[in-house]
């Protein structure tokens, strides 16, 4: 049974990883294709690694203490707010902006994209994520409370 569980850990671990590397290996070809099969696809491979991301976590907490469960905590809690004000940072810095424009160029295949677009929808598109992260917080948060404060 623990060869199983250890199995089981290293496919979803590897899963993790292959789903968005067979997307971006795929780029060549999902360049052929149209858009809706490339959202598809994308859309496939995003939920799939988001699962699986799930399955993992909650997998992992329930063989934590009290101890590791803290500290858990604390690294979701802090490690949210700093990878957005590093992301915030970052887009201050011209070659980091530069370097944006160049990766979405070549994945959309256009010699000279427009970097001021480039630089819209990724910030419209960071903003997007970090306001739904602070929306789904607050809303576990309130549904955590009203699970343990229920009469029983």
């Amino acid at each position: 049974m623990e060869f199983f569980k250890r199995g089981s850990k290293l496919w979803m671990l590897g899963a993790v990883f292959l789903l968005p590397i067979s997307f971006f290996v795929a780029l060549p070809w999902l360049n052929e294709q149209p858009k809706s099969v490339v959202f598809w696809i994308g859309g496939l491979a995003s939920v799939g690694t988001v699962a699986i991301s799930l399955l993992i976590a909650v997998r992992k907490d329930s063989y934590l203490d009290e101890w590791g469960r803290k500290g858990a905590r604390f690294a979701s809690h802090w490690g949210w707010l700093a990878g957005a004000a590093i992301i915030v940072a970052l887009l201050a810095i011209p070659p980091f902006r530069d370097l944006i424009s160049d990766i979405a160029g070549q994945l959309g295949d256009v010699t000279d994209p427009d970097e001021r677009l480039v630089l819209m929808s990724f910030i419209l598109g960071f903003c997007t994520l970090v306001l739904a992260q602070t929306v789904c917080t607050l809303a576990l948060g309130i549904i955590w409370r009203f699970w343990m404060t229920r009469a029983d």
